[in-house]
Order: structure tokens, then sequence, then C-alpha cells
């Protein structure tokens, strides 16, 4: 939370809406990943963030993931 300043652009990019905002006790705007359960580990919100706020931890079909998405499947 520290880095996120609230920009949005990993909510736009997430295509299963994990993240939501918030305020947080100094009312700064900050962005929280509440719903990750819905990850599907595509990792688009590490490649969107500005800051590099958001680290995805490498987990089973992350990086196969990524490359289906920047080289397309077939």
């Amino acid at each position: 939370f520290s880095l996120c300043y609230g920009c949005g652009k990993c909510i736009i990019a997430c295509p299963t809406n994990v993240f939501v905002t918030f305020t947080d006790e100094t009312k700064r705007l900050v962005v929280d990943p509440l719903n990750d359960s819905e990850c599907i580990l595509c990792l688009i919100c590490e490649i969107v963030c500005p800051v590099e706020a958001i680290s995805i931890k490498s987990e089973c079909g992350s990086e196969d993931t990524l490359n289906s998405l920047l080289h397309g499947s077939g």
C-alpha cells in the first residue's frame, strides 16, 4: 500500500474485478486486492502498475498465462 497512489489502472485492467479502492487512515486513496480469490494470475495488474506496487507471487500457470496473452495461444 505504501507505493500505491490510487491511479486505478489495475482496476480497469483486471478481468476478474480483484481490486477495490478505499481511503486509508491517512485519507490517501489506495487500491486493495480485496477479491484476491478471483485472481486468475494473468499478471495484467502487475504490468500496468506505474509504480510497481503490485507483485504477484509466481504460481503454476502464471508464466503460461502471461506468454499466452503476449504472444497468442497458438
